[in-house]
């Protein structure tokens, strides 16, 4: 049986232009930047795409500017829709967000990942949207304080 070698290849990071070693299907991660480089979201700069949680070009946007590349709550709650668990770093804390029923994206759980029994349901991601808080605070409006944003570990 004969292995299938992988090509590594070098090219700049799409978002910081970095050098970063890339597979021969044109994904790689950088190490400086964060962003998963791939086709995709050069094809779709306006679209947050799963491995990265924020569009290309807000991505592009965001590091000019100096900021970190993480995603507001609405590309949050898109990549929740997408992936169905994600988490994310509050004031040294970790949450957790797992959607129930992907065919209608009911039954949204939040909770504290260090806390068996901080579960908060919500019917759907309207529900959520409007009404997850995190200490008393609307989670929209605390979203500029989460770090840490990832799929669930």
């Amino acid at each position: 049986m004969r292995k299938t070698l992988t090509k590594n290849i070098m090219k700049k990071c799409d978002i910081c232009r970095r050098q970063i070693l890339i597979n021969e299907h044109r994904f790689g991660s950088c190490d400086y930047c964060g962003w998963s480089n791939s086709e995709a979201a050069l094809e779709n700069p306006n679209e947050v795409l799963l491995s990265n949680f924020v569009s290309f070009n807000r991505a592009r946007t965001l590091h000019t500017e100096g900021k970190p590349i993480i995603p507001n709550f609405e590309e949050f709650m898109e990549v929740l829709y997408q992936y169905g668990e994600m988490q994310f770093d509050y004031l040294g804390r970790t949450f957790g967000v797992i959607r129930g029923d992907v065919e209608t994206g009911r039954n949204i759980d939040l909770f504290d990942v260090n806390k068996s029994d901080s579960y908060v349901k919500f019917f759907d991601y309207d529900d959520f949207r409007q009404n997850a808080k995190i200490d008393d605070k609307p989670l929209r409006d605390i979203w500029n304080e989460v770090i840490g944003v990832n799929f669930l570990q």
